[in-house]
């Protein structure tokens, strides 16, 4: 067993200096093996303060695991439940004005936990099996919030919602007519007319787990058509993170997260979704996430 996984500060009779050069060592292994440069936090909280996972339970803090994987603390940090309750939002990397990227460093965390079977890959397939269907409970929780004035009882709904299929539209759509007729268009940073639909957004895409419930160059291509009423209307435009993995990962450098944010403000200024919505949205989000973190727990113990 490799001396990582046993807690250096509680041996019996180790010299300090011993236990001072294994924490280093520990330090400069995760930043080689994670390609993540902890050594340059300043603790500034910028990390904590984005992340949508610590506003709703206050138990999974960035800034903790960084300055933990500094001090060298591998064990504590491989056995640490934090890390699966990230949702890879990658706000605390967007945020950090030291580009410090700590989702690089979770995302490094896991794969490490499950490597050296501190984790079972069974316990990381029912984890993917939840992910799958929490983002099928957020359609239909963003689905709600838009179709009613009150903010959705979760309880209540939720083992419907869970299983629940998504049905498509079958309204047929004359697109000569749309495209003549609409007068909108993403704002010319987007660079959406670039997108030839190869996949390469919804393949990083961490929320992108079924075409039905979000799929980036869906939403892409139906901008590119002037199907803004469609999109308006969906509820697949608000489970977007705003991670920028799509934005990143586009060889043709469509960026794609400020395309959402286009149509979600187009929805918005339009009086297509009433003014209410973002406060019901935002308190549903509350409860998905402490309930997402509720879930994980029972999986990992």
């Amino acid at each position: 067993m490799s001396a990582y996984f046993a807690n250096p500060l509680i041996g019996k009779g180790e010299d300090m200096e011993e236990i001072l050069q294994l924490h280093l060592e520990l330090r400069d292994m995760i930043r080689t093996e994670s390609r993540v440069m902890v050594n340059l936090c300043y603790t500034c909280g910028a990390c904590d303060s984005g992340c949508p996972m610590n506003m709703a339970t206050g138990l999974l803090m960035p800034r903790k695991l960084v300055w933990m994987a500094n001090l060298g603390l591998f064990g504590k940090l491989l056995n640490s439940s934090e890390i699966w309750y990230c949702i890879m939002c990658n706000h605390c990397t967007n945020n950090c004005p030291m580009t410090v990227k700590p989702s690089d460093l979770i995302s490094y965390l896991r794969w490490k936990a499950v490597k050296e079977y501190i984790v079972l890959y069974e316990n990381v397939s029912h984890y993917r099996s939840l992910m799958s269907k929490f983002q099928r409970l957020r359609w239909h929780m963003a689905d709600a919030c838009i179709k009613s004035g009150y903010v959705p009882d979760l309880e209540q709904n939720l083992s419907v919602w869970m299983e629940k299929k998504i049905e498509l539209s079958d309204k047929t759509i004359n697109l000569n007519e749309t495209l003549s007729a609409s007068g909108w268009f993403p704002r010319r940073a987007a660079n959406c007319q670039s997108c030839f639909t190869c996949g390469e957004c919804s393949s990083t895409c961490p929320i992108s787990v079924s075409r039905d419930i979000f799929d980036p160059v869906w939403i892409f291509r139906m901008a590119n058509l002037g199907l803004l009423e469609e999109l308006a209307n969906s509820p697949s435009i608000w489970l977007c993170l705003g991670c920028q993995r799509c934005t990143q990962a586009c060889s043709q450098g469509v960026r794609g997260h400020e395309l959402i944010q286009d149509v979600r403000e187009f929805a918005l200024a339009q009086g297509i979704l009433d003014q209410g919505f973002l406060n019901r949205w935002m308190q549903s989000q509350q409860k998905l996430n402490k309930y997402l973190k509720y879930k994980i727990d029972q999986i990992f113990g």
